[in-house]
């Protein structure tokens, strides 16, 4: 059965799998620590119980894919101007709008999770600050979360935000938390009282870019993230994520996919989860990828942009190169060196007056940098990588 686009799954709901408990001992500290993982299945609005498989949007990964040991994985990029995407990986840490309204404008509802707030009539202004500029308006209809309160003057204020948007990745989560809330005496979770609770303890996948002066969301910058690809040993050979471009026959290699960029359409496995007592980490992998595009990367220098914009002066530049090939040609005369071994270039990127080729070397000298992406980076999994684990 092919993987279902995950713009048009019908979650319906998780269901319990089973746990898989391992005890392991850290390569590099030696701790002994002892691991559970869950397994889980979903269940479609129609009842049928499905592997929750699912295929995603199209995606890149600027700077390819690399194994090391026992996993396969790299840095991806996600352009949230294509709406499938953005739906797939938006979050409502990422969406939700903050203020402040008076006390006396809303309905207050309290349950056992939440405080809520809803508009007593009409549209209703959420200000910046108590008696401060009003930032934005809800509907009448939305409910807002309330969770800080404030005197100012004669006035009560509530400090309130919106519920946020969430994506297929938080909405698959969601359900998974339901599940573990569920059977959270087997997971050793008893203490969790609530669903939200076991939701806070998930792992968000995708890093949104930050101002790091203001600590606000910088949205001109593309989400990131560095998804698994799936690939395991067993004692004959290694199995890795189907890899393969449109009419082709050949399935490719994780090395074929270093040192290039791509894009594609990947197929996530969203049915395993590492739980532990203060955190729960998704094990979503990409078992199967089919390419649309492959290109080199252009490496280019850290101070590009300082170079586009002090520009190229021909007469400093020949008088900057005649004067650094004087100087290597004295340094390889001196008595110092004679005896030493020197560092051996394969080609020199300093032109001789013979070989005519400025425009080249110059290409050489200024962009003999390493490659650096205008993208943020987002840490790696907290959790250890451990042998075995996905045998």
């Amino acid at each position: 059965m092919p993987p279902i686009p995950i713009s048009e799954a019908q979650y319906g709901s998780a269901k319990y799998g089973s746990v898989n408990r391992k005890d392991i001992t850290d390569s590099n500290s030696g701790q002994k620590m002892s691991l559970q993982f869950l397994k889980v299945n979903f269940q479609d609005k129609s009842g049928k119980v499905i592997r929750p498989v699912f295929e995603g949007p199209e995606v890149t990964f600027p700077r390819g894919i690399t194994k090391e040991d026992y996993k396969v994985k790299g840095l991806c990029v996600y352009d949230v101007s294509n709406e499938d995407v953005r739906q797939m990986i938006e979050s409502t840490a990422h969406t939700q709008k903050r203020g402040w309204v008076r006390k006396v404008d809303v309905n207050l509802e309290i349950d056992i999770e939440e405080k809520t707030a809803t508009s007593k009539d009409g549209e209703l202004s959420v200000h910046e600050s108590p008696d401060g500029d009003v930032g934005f308006s809800v509907s009448e209809e939305e409910v807002l979360i309330v969770y800080g309160q404030k005197k100012a003057g004669s006035s009560v204020w509530l400090q309130v935000k919106t519920r946020g948007t969430k994506g297929h990745f938080q909405q698959i989560h969601d359900l998974v938390s339901e599940v573990i809330f569920e059977k959270k005496d087997d997971l050793k979770l008893s203490s969790k009282e609530t669903v939200s609770e076991i939701q806070n303890m998930m792992k968000h996948p995708i890093y949104f870019p930050k101002n790091k002066e203001t600590g606000e969301y910088d949205d001109s910058k593309n989400p990131s993230s560095f998804p698994m690809f799936l690939y395991y040993k067993d004692s004959t050979q290694e199995n890795f994520a189907d890899i393969v471009m449109p009419g082709s026959k050949d399935k490719l290699m994780p090395s074929d996919l270093e040192g290039v960029s791509f894009s594609g359409y990947p197929v996530y496995d969203f049915s395993r989860y590492l739980v532990s007592a203060d955190r729960i980490n998704p094990q979503t992998k990409i078992v199967s990828f089919v390419i649309t595009r492959i290109e080199k990367i252009e490496r280019m220098s850290l101070q590009q942009e300082t170079i586009n914009r002090l520009g190229v002066d021909d007469t400093q530049l020949k008088k900057n190169l005649a004067i650094l090939k004087e100087a290597r040609k004295n340094a390889q005369q001196s008595p110092a060196s004679q005896g030493s071994t020197l560092p051996k270039r394969e080609e020199s990127s300093i032109p001789t007056e013979e070989s005519g080729a400025d425009d080249d070397d110059i290409d050489a000298i200024l962009n003999g940098g390493s490659g650096s992406d205008d993208v943020e980076i987002q840490p790696d999994s907290e959790f250890p990588e451990v042998p075995g684990l996905d045998d």
